[in-house]
């Protein structure tokens, strides 16, 4: 074979050697930095940058659109209501319940809506000992004691 530009002869071992250097190259699989693999933040799944991506809009363990997750603490009283049998929940659960059993029921739906039992009681807990351990007490205004 000669080179296309000045026409000499270009040596076999040149030619077989470019040969084989793309075809090494041609046989690696992976290029580039090492894949790291990240949760799903709604089912811990393991995934990389693109599949994570992918993934998050479908992932079954998503909450709805409407609520938010519960904190760690919510969460095990969730789990702990969710174990139980329903006649033994606190009545302002069965309350909670008695007025969305109109509504579709599953399974799911239960859950979501201990769920927002769960939100809103904590939230109303937490409001109570805020205003309780503020000195200017529920109506934002200090007190006079004296």
């Amino acid at each position: 074979m000669n080179c296309p530009t000045c026409h000499a002869p270009i040596p076999d071992a040149a030619i077989q050697s470019e040969i084989g250097r793309r075809q090494n190259a041609r046989r690696k699989t992976h290029v580039g930095p090492p894949k790291v693999l990240r949760p799903c933040p709604h089912c811990r799944a393991r995934f990389g940058a693109r599949e994570l991506r992918a993934h998050k809009p479908q992932c079954p363990e998503k909450p709805s659109p409407g609520g938010r997750r519960l904190n760690y603490r919510q969460e095990l009283y969730h789990e702990a209501l969710m174990l139980m049998k329903m006649s033994a929940w606190p009545p302002a659960l069965q309350e909670h319940m008695q007025q969305h059993e109109k509504e579709a029921v599953c399974g799911d739906a239960i859950a979501c809506w201990v769920a927002d039992w769960v939100r809103a009681a904590d939230g109303a807990v937490s409001r109570r000992r805020s205003e309780d351990n503020d000195p200017a007490g529920p109506g934002g205004k200090e007190r006079d004691d004296d």
